[in-house]
């Protein structure tokens, strides 16, 4: 049973890590139970939090009992600043991390672990959350970006797509949002409004944070090429590259993106190892230090003026402390600048990239 705040018994554990929305995808995801598991074996106990907008839709469900309803607004995240205050309550036990298992959760785990954690804290950065910030920022470090705009109004977003090479080709998605929802690709100005009409009318996250923009709309070019998933974990700022994935993706009745597979990848491949040092730059450039992120970057075919391909190019990349517990990390003995990839004829092989 995953506690909140106000519930501890006297043989509470002195140790605890800190869960925001502890949710479940489906009836096949067992995080919970695992989380749950894992941590009993170490005696910590897992303190359930719960972010305003999630714990709004829970209250609001017809199936939600009105004596759950209330542990679940017992056990609301603490507002910005006021996380040191909130943890008075967890009357003197040691938190040794958070984690997050909802998008909505993003902001409030993030200062959670800023303030209670700080010596395991990726700072506050709103860009790794923000997929219009996010590609920002990776301009302004030196790296390649999708051409974007963000738009509220369609006359601003149809002036971007007149600047875009003919013929039309953009993506139109949610500056936050999770698992494709409302991505929608155009390749006709009507199929542009349809998508930007869709995306402004209903917000793509339960986030209540100032930080999450539900008003505006991104727009990118279209990244045709080669998608690949790049799976890190970084400890302390140490970079490891766990898995490399070709993803085998296309458009099937109707929809632009569908997922037909993925297969993995051995890191002697050229291709592979361009996209994870380019993976790596990415988070450095986010200000990762501290946990997983699973990557997204197409191999854009098309060459540049110099004649060469373009190259990798982020298409987003999902930073948070999901399943990242702290009490494990000192069990962590990462080579420098190595990186670690999954081969489909043999064991791992390490390679510097």
């Amino acid at each position: 049973m995953l506690l909140s705040a106000a519930t501890f018994p006297s043989t509470a554990p002195r140790r605890c890590v800190i869960y925001v929305d502890p949710c479940t995808g489906d009836v096949n995801d067992d995080r919970l139970n695992l989380v749950q598991e894992s941590c009993e074996s170490a005696g910590v106990q897992v303190v359930s939090v719960w972010s305003a907008g999630y714990a709004r839709m829970l209250c609001a469900r017809l199936d939600t009992a009105a004596d759950e309803a209330e542990k679940i607004r017992a056990a609301l995240e603490p507002a910005p600043g006021e996380e040191q205050r909130w943890a008075e309550r967890l009357q003197g036990m040691h938190v040794i991390d958070v984690l997050c298992g909802s998008d909505a959760g993003l902001e409030c785990s993030e200062r959670m672990v800023h303030a209670l954690v700080p010596a395991r804290s990726n700072g506050l950065l709103r860009a790794r959350r923000d997929k219009f910030l996010m590609s920002d920022v990776l301009r302004r470090c030196g790296l390649d970006a999708a051409e974007q705009a963000t738009a509220s109004e369609w006359s601003e977003a149809a002036a971007f797509l007149e600047r875009l090479p003919k013929p039309l080709a953009a993506v139109l998605k949610p500056r936050r949002g999770s698992a494709s929802l409302r991505v929608g690709l155009a390749r006709s100005t009507e199929e542009a409004a349809r998508c930007f009409e869709a995306v402004l009318a209903t917000p793509s996250t339960l986030d209540e944070s100032t930080s999450a923009d539900v008003s505006a709309v991104l727009l990118q070019e279209y990244l045709a090429g080669e998608e690949w998933i790049v799976d890190t974990m970084s400890r302390d700022g140490e970079h490891v590259v766990v898995a490399i994935w070709r993803y085998d993706k296309g458009e099937a009745n109707g929809a632009p993106f569908c997922y037909y597979g993925a297969e993995p990848v051995g890191c002697t491949d050229e291709r592979a190892r361009g996209v994870a040092a380019y993976a790596l730059a990415v988070l450095d450039a986010l200000e990762w230090r501290w946990g997983p992120v699973h990557m997204e970057v197409m191999w854009v075919s098309k060459p540049t003026a110099g004649g060469e391909e373009r190259g990798p190019v982020l298409i987003e990349a999902n930073v948070s402390s999901l399943l990242l517990l702290a009490c494990w990390a000192p069990t962590l003995t990462l080579p420098p600048t190595l990186s670690l990839t999954l081969t489909t004829d043999g064991p791992p092989q390490r390679s510097r990239v």
